[in-house]
């Protein structure tokens, strides 16, 4: 993750600075941990679309979507937003055809049964989707 000293070749938002790649990449991508109302979401994409990006995906560990959250969602620039299943979304999926989901249940399971029996995490040989 770039620092806030970093030059930017492209003036961005401070929201889109810290979550973001920057283009030229024409579809780049905004990972958040959390998302809530889906405002600072909605206000990186509209600032990578201004500076020319095809296309904003944003991806999200842990998709809370309170509020208006669908509607803002709805209403954005985002092509997609990818959330975890570590949050239940209720009726949130039918409401809001940018939202996919990831199932981590797996590889939460086996960190969790590997760090009962003392091993190592090696996240990278685990069943991430």
């Amino acid at each position: 993750m770039p620092s806030s000293s970093t030059t930017w070749p492209i003036p961005v938002s401070p929201s889109a600075r810290a979550f973001s790649h920057a283009p030229p990449s024409p579809r780049p991508r905004t990972i958040h941990l959390t998302a809530s109302a889906g405002g600072t979401l909605a206000k990186a994409a509209a600032t990578l679309k201004e500076h020319k990006a095809k296309e904003v995906i944003a991806i999200v560990t842990h998709g809370i979507l309170s509020g208006n959250a669908i509607e803002t969602i709805n209403r954005s620039c985002l092509s997609k937003v990818i959330v975890t299943n570590t949050v239940p979304l209720s009726d949130k999926l039918e409401r809001c055809p940018k939202l996919r989901v990831i199932d981590v249940s797996g590889t939460l399971a086996e960190a969790i049964r590997r760090t009962f029996v003392s091993l190592s995490l090696p996240f990278n040989t685990l069943n991430v989707p």
